[in-house]
This record gives structure tokens, sequence and C-alpha cells, in this order.
């Protein structure tokens, strides 16, 4: 393409973490064309993405069964793809991405993020804390 852009805004990539990918590198490479030519100047912002991509998908990720056996009372169940992180990714960054994804699958609620991750809200809030002082 002859189009340059310059920046992709933080949440697009946080936008992208959160999603599962089921078309693997063909749908991103897709994806990434059709922000390209949308971005009109210069930055790929959220708006340019398809709505599937903006919106938490509808079925809920399961966790390990390890944290469903920790957390028995956990009505739902969630299986985290640690095979979607690359090698090297620390545990941090695999707690941040599933405490993301669980709010973002919770529509924003941290009641109910910290129920299904079986840690108290005070905890979560305080983990969300922390990630926004890391961006700034």
């Amino acid at each position: 393409m002859s189009r340059k852009v310059a920046d992709i805004n933080p949440e697009v990539l946080s936008l992208f973490d959160a999603y599962s990918w089921p078309g693997n590198i063909r749908e991103l490479e897709g994806v990434i064309s059709h922000a390209v030519l949308l971005a009109e100047e210069g930055e790929i912002l959220p708006h340019h993405l398809p709505k599937n991509l903006r919106t938490p998908q509808a079925a809920p990720l399961p966790l390990a069964d390890a944290t469903a056996s920790a957390n028995p009372n956990a009505g739902e169940r969630f299986v985290l793809c640690f095979p979607c992180f690359p090698m090297g990714t620390t545990l941090k960054e695999i707690e941040k991405s599933a405490i993301l994804t669980t709010l973002a699958r919770k529509n924003g609620n941290r009641s109910k993020t910290a129920k299904t991750l079986g840690i108290h809200r005070r905890t979560l809030h305080k983990k969300l804390r922390d990630y926004n002082a890391q961006r700034n």
C-alpha cells in the first residue's frame, strides 16, 4: 500500500491482545490492511477496527483447570491460551492479560471480574491502578 501509518494507538494494541484471532495471521493482516486504509491522520485508532474486534467476544474465555479448582464456586470456567503468549512472556504479563480480558468480558464490572478470577475486589482495584500507572 502507498499509505503510511506513523503510530498505532495503545488501545488498539490492547484490543489486539484481547482478541483470540481465530483466523490467525491472515486475519491479523486483513485487519491491519483495512485499518491502514481508514487511518486518515497516520494513526490507527479503535474505530478503524472491525466491530467484532472492538467488542468483547460473546463466548467467555475459560480459565485454566488449576484456577477452577482453586475457585470451585466460580460459575464460569476459562482457558488461557499459553501458546498464544510469546516465549519469554512474564507471569505478570499473563496475569495482566487475564485480568483485562476478564474485565472486558464482564463489561467493566469490577465486582463480577474479581469474583470470576477468585480474587478480592480490593486486589483487583490495586492491580488496575498499577496497570494505569505503568501506562503513564
